[in-house]
């Protein structure tokens, strides 16, 4: 998980991340919170879940019904996707688990299609999503990565527990200045002589 303040360059840093995954043969899928950050439940789930099967939201709603999916753990968790409900009279995780499931696998659909050694999935502004895509995020992190074929990073303001952290750290003003003096100082040496 990179964290840091605004503007330190955590996204720039994971769209670096991306296109060097992308280079050595990932499936990469990348989601964001909701454009309003209303904590809309999955709402940064279904996209990814959607653009891991290679499907329209529509169609990913269909495929938490009926027969389309054996196995009734992620027909659960992508039926959840689809139309929240947790399970009814009990309080806590819900069905978090059974869409980790849904997300496992479709990142492993994504990249048998794909012909990749891995799905990297990316999850910027990690903080401003749903507390439920959090919390999938987490369960899926927490016990499905070590199946393999699957990494995921993520960016936000703040650390997460349980996560590998990298914090990114803006320069102080005698660093910055340092820094352009000698870019400027770089850039006087490469201008060609007049």
């Amino acid at each position: 998980h990179v964290c840091g303040e605004s503007g330190v360059g955590k996204t720039r840093l994971l769209r670096e991340m991306i296109e060097r995954a992308q280079a050595a043969g990932d499936f990469v899928s990348v989601t964001r919170p909701h454009p309003t950050r209303a904590p809309v439940p999955y709402a940064s789930t279904r996209p990814l879940l959607a653009d891991l099967l290679d499907v329209s939201l529509e169609e990913l709603d269909r495929l938490g019904t009926g027969d389309l999916v054996a196995d009734p753990l992620v027909r659960a968790g992508l039926a959840e996707v689809a139309a929240p409900k947790g399970l009814v009279g009990v309080e806590g995780p819900g069905r978090v688990g059974a869409v980790a499931a849904a997300g496992f696998m479709a990142s492993e659909v994504a990249r048998g299609r794909a012909s990749a050694r891995r799905t990297v999935l990316v999850i910027d502004d990690f903080q401003h999503c749903d507390g439920l895509t959090q919390r999938t995020i987490e369960e899926l992190a927490s016990t499905f990565v070590m199946r393999g074929g699957i990494f995921i990073l993520s960016a936000g303001d703040r650390e997460v527990i349980g996560a590998t952290n990298v914090v990114l750290r803006g320069l102080e003003r005698a660093d910055a200045q340092m820094f352009l003096a000698g870019c400027s100082a770089a850039a006087g040496a490469a201008s060609p002589a007049k």
